[in-house]
């Protein structure tokens, strides 16, 4: 879980970047404010942390290889939507899944109960602290970037006089 979803996921917006143009226009005409895809990348994210679909692709080839098509293109839509949408939709839907990546993370946590039958207990637990650092960082370093941009001095007129 904590290898295999991120590369996929960035294997999707690296694809996601190199769309054609005449793609892009096409995705943009229903992905308004970025908000169908952070909702799809939402969803297809929230249902492979549930333990039982976790259980159900390791169990079936088909199944894991939707689970990789699904979280690739919940990458793909992360990055055709993170610019179109503005601060305030970003730090929704941002914080939103950060909290539900901790919480599921510290379910997993649990000595005592096993979630996943085909995962060990410990290797559950690891998995649980590994949600609970990313749901973290992942919004610190956001709300990092956001500062860092909101701090940089604004390009204005009379700079790009001066600099002539």
């Amino acid at each position: 879980m904590l290898g295999q979803f991120p590369v996929l996921v960035w294997g999707g917006v690296w694809l996601g970047a190199r769309l054609p143009l005449s793609w892009q226009g096409k995705v943009a005409l229903v992905n308004r404010f970025g908000l169908s895809g952070l909702v799809l990348a939402s969803l297809v994210t929230a249902f492979w942390m549930i333990p039982a679909a976790l259980d159900l692709a390791v169990a079936s080839r088909g199944v894991d290889i939707l689970k990789m098509l699904a979280l690739v293109a919940a990458g793909l839509a992360l990055q055709q939507s993170w610019r179109a949408s503005g601060r305030a939709l970003q730090a929704y839907f941002l914080i939103t899944w950060s909290m539900m990546t901790v919480t599921i993370g510290l379910i997993f946590q649990d000595p005592t109960t096993r979630l996943c039958n085909y995962y060990r207990l410990d290797d559950q637990q690891i998995a649980g602290y590994g949600l609970v650092l990313v749901g973290v960082m992942i919004v610190v370093i956001w709300f990092w970037q956001v500062v860092a941009e909101t701090m940089r001095p604004k390009d204005s007129a009379l700079d790009r006089a001066i600099n002539k």
